[in-house]
């Protein structure tokens, strides 16, 4: 039986796992940065709605602690990231793994659904309450939640190297074709024309 449900959870997160590489794919493709960066992008999103939501619900006077408390977490999460990336980015030059970079990716494994799961909390409780704003704030630390266990996928992905985003690259994908076109239709001096015995003096 644990073994069926270990199965399901690998068939589960395999899934979930191929749309966030192609997340991070098309976040590559369009704006040319690296998948550290995206899921730093979705925990700022958590903090922007965990916070809203805690103060939509609690009140004003948890604006602050929850302010203080979400950034200080996220922006510790966010440090460890980018430490993942690079470490991933010398292991791949080294040609071998990295053991903390796969620890780390073990462990999000299992938090991302953890904080997946946990989204639906506050949603479920809100139905408990008759208040616009403390059902508002419930569903915005719901979607925060959805954020986080997004950016946990997201760093499980491939590593993709940065590059210039889509608008650069096709700046620069025109100018080379217009030059093409100018080269191709520019002038060509016409065969030079021999001299003969009338021309000279």
């Amino acid at each position: 039986m644990v073994d069926l449900a270990g199965r399901a959870f690998d068939a589960v997160d395999g899934q979930v796992m191929k749309v966030a590489n192609e997340g991070v794919r098309a976040y590559n493709w369009i704006t040319g940065r690296t998948k550290a960066d995206l899921a730093n992008k979705l925990l700022d999103a958590f903090i922007v709605l965990g916070v809203t939501g805690s103060a939509l619900h609690e009140g004003k006077i948890f604006l602050v602690p929850a302010s203080v408390s979400a950034s200080f977490v996220m922006h510790e999460l966010q440090r460890t990231n980018l430490t993942c990336e690079n470490d991933e980015i010398s292991a791949a030059e080294r040609g071998f793994g990295d053991y903390r970079v796969e620890s780390y990716k073990k462990s999000l494994k299992y938090l991302a659904p953890i904080a997946a799961f946990s989204s639906g909390i506050p949603i479920r409780f809100s139905s408990a309450t008759e208040d616009i704003c403390s059902k508002a704030g419930m569903a915005l630390m719901g979607a925060g939640n959805l954020f986080v266990a997004a950016s946990f996928y997201v760093m499980r992905a491939d590593y993709l190297p940065p590059k210039k985003n889509c608008v650069i690259r096709g700046i620069a994908m025109a100018r080379d074709k217009l030059t093409e076109i100018v080269d191709k239709y520019k002038p060509r001096p016409g065969p030079a024309l021999a001299r003969t015995g009338f021309n000279q003096a």
